[in-house]
């Protein structure tokens, strides 16, 4: 097996010294004396703003508003009641219903 230079010696010494120094630092870190004298950090400020994942229908409103209530190609009528205490037309629009995906 070759031997290493002095070079490759003094390369291997510093990535050596720097590692115990990133596990020394990442110890230190996690002590429960350091983070119950500093607490854990807080955030100041939001840095991005999450997108929202459900876009509202504004059909669903006008529908509501007229009395008709459509999920599942289906269609119900609501007569001033929630769509909860309506008899369901069929089984996909119960599942439609039951499922929040509107």
């Amino acid at each position: 097996m070759p031997r290493l230079t002095l070079v490759e010696q003094t390369q291997l010494a510093k990535l050596l010294v720097d590692r115990s120094c990133r596990l020394a630092s990442a110890r230190l870190k996690k002590s429960p004396l350091l983070r119950w004298r500093y607490g854990a950090p807080l955030a100041d400020k939001l840095v991005i703003v999450p997108q929202d994942l459900r876009t509202g229908d504004p059909s669903f409103a006008a529908e509501a508003e007229f009395g008709h209530f459509g999920l599942g190609g289906a269609m119900a009528l609501l007569a001033g009641r929630s769509p909860f205490e309506v008899d369901p037309p069929n089984e996909s629009w119960a599942r439609e219903l039951h499922g929040f995906g509107w």
